[in-house]
C-alpha cells in the first residue's frame, strides 16, 4: 500500500495522460461565491455558524447541510441557482459533486490506490471560503500541518479565476524506514521530526501551483501543508474533500496535527512554547486548538500573550501607514 504522495489535476498535464480536472464549466455553474453569500445573507431566526478551521481561521460549510450551519446550507441549496437556468443550487452541486468524485478516484489510481482500496469512505464536499470581499484585512499562511493519517485529500479551485493553491512540503524528510506506517503513533513522531521545524524553514522548502476554475492538488497520507497567505482584498474559494481508506477512523475537518499541539503529545514543552509563540508572531491563534476554558487554552494563551501584543501592535501601525499613503494618492492631480 502506498503512504505519501501527490498529484495535480490540470488541463495541461490531463492532454499528456495525467487526471482530467473537473470542468470550468461546472465551477461556473455551481456559482459558488453567490452561494456563500447567500448563506451568510439568509434572514434567519437560528443559532447557525461556520465550522471553523482554528489554524488561520478558515471557516467552512458542508454540502450536506448538517453540523452547526445547518438550516442556511439546506435552505440556500433549495433556492434557484440565478446561474443555472432555472436549476436549484442542489441540482449544481449535484453535478460537481459527480465530477469532483471522478477526478478524486482518478487521482487515487495515479497515486497507487486500486483493487478493494479504491472503495473509499468518501466524504462530502466542504467550501472554504478565504479572504472575506471587501476586507482590507491580509490573512496569514496557515502553520504547516497534516490532516490525515491513512487516506486521500482533494484541494480544488472553485474561485471564478486563477488561485496560487495549497503550499506543499517539499523538503527532506525522515527515512520511513524508522517508522511503521501503520502504526498511528509513529505516523504521529515521523510527522513530528518534520513540523518541529522553524516556520522560516519549513516555508523554504514550500511548493505552490496556480490552478484554474476546476483544477486541484490531491494528496495521499499525512502529506504536509498549508493554505497560503491570502492578499488584502482578495476572495478565495476552495472545494476540500476527503477519504478514508478502508477499516479507518474518517477525517475530522476541523481537527489538523499542527507543531504545537504535537508538541504537547511528544511531551516536549519547551518546544511547544517555542512553536507556538513563532506562529502567533505570524497572526495565528494556537491557543484556539484547545476548548476555550480548558488549562491548555490559557496556558498556551499565557504563553504568548507578550507576542500577540506585538503582532497586533504592527498590523495597526501598518494599517494606518496604508490608509494615510491612500489618501495621499487619492490627493494627487490624475493625469
Amino acid at each position: 500500500m502506498p503512504f505519501y504522495g501527490a498529484v495535480l489535476a490540470t488541463k495541461e498535464l490531463a492532454e499528456t495522460g495525467g487526471t482530467r480536472p473537473v470542468p470550468s464549466e461546472l465551477v461556473t455553474r455551481a456559482n459558488v461565491p453567490a452561494f456563500l453569500a447567500r448563506v451568510l445573507s439568509l434572514p434567519m431566526n437560528c443559532k447557525c455558524k461556520p465550522f471553523l478551521i482554528a489554524n488561520g481561521e478558515r471557516p467552512y460549510s458542508e454540502l450536506r447541510g448538517c453540523g452547526v450551519r445547518t438550516c442556511r446550507v439546506t435552505a440556500a441549496l433549495n433556492e434557484v441557482n440565478p446561474a443555472a437556468d432555472g436549476c436549484k443550487w442542489s441540482q449544481s452541486f449535484a453535478e460537481l459533486d459527480i465530477e469532483s468524485r471522478r477526478c478524486f478516484s482518478d487521482a487515487a489510481r495515479l497515486l497507487g490506490i486500486s483493487g478493494p482500496d479504491l472503495d473509499l469512505q468518501y466524504d462530502h464536499m466542504l467550501l472554504i471560503h478565504t479572504g472575506p470581499e471587501g476586507s482590507d484585512q491580509v490573512m496569514p499562511a496557515q502553520a504547516g500541518h497534516g490532516d490525515y493519517l491513512f487516506g486521500v485529500q482533494m484541494c480544488i479551485n472553485l474561485s471564478p479565476g486563477p488561485i496560487t493553491s495549497t503550499v506543499v512540503y517539499s523538503g527532506e524528510l525522515p527515512p520511513l524506514a524508522n517508522y511503521d506506517p501503520n502504526s498511528v503513533r509513529d505516523v504521529k513522531c515521523w510527522l513530528w521530526e518534520t513540523l518541529q521545524r522553524t516556520p522560516a524553514k519549513l516555508d523554504g522548502s514550500g511548493k505552490s501551483f496556480t490552478l484554474l476554475p476546476g483544477e486541484a492538488l490531491i494528496f495521499l497520507g499525512p502529506i504536509i501543508h498549508w493554505a497560503p497567505k491570502i492578499p488584502a482584498l482578495t476572495t478565495r474559494f476552495m472545494g476540500f474533500r476527503t477519504a478514508s481508506m478502508p477499516g479507518v477512523q474518517a477525517h475530522e475537518p476541523d481537527k489538523q496535527m499542527l507543531a504545537w499541539s504535537l508538541a504537547v503529545e511528544m511531551e516536549a514543552v519547551e518546544r511547544a512554547m517555542d512553536l507556538a509563540k513563532a506562529y502567533t508572531l505570524r497572526g495565528l491563534l494556537p491557543w484556539t486548538n484547545w476548548p476555550s476554558g480548558s488549562s491548555m487554552h490559557k496556558q498556551v494563551k499565557d504563553w504568548v500573550k507578550k507576542e500577540r501584543d506585538a503582532y497586533l501592535r504592527v498590523m495597526e501601525a501598518s494599517r494606518d501607514e496604508q490608509q494615510a499613503t491612500l489618501a495621499v494618492d487619492r490627493r494627487q492631480p490624475q493625469r
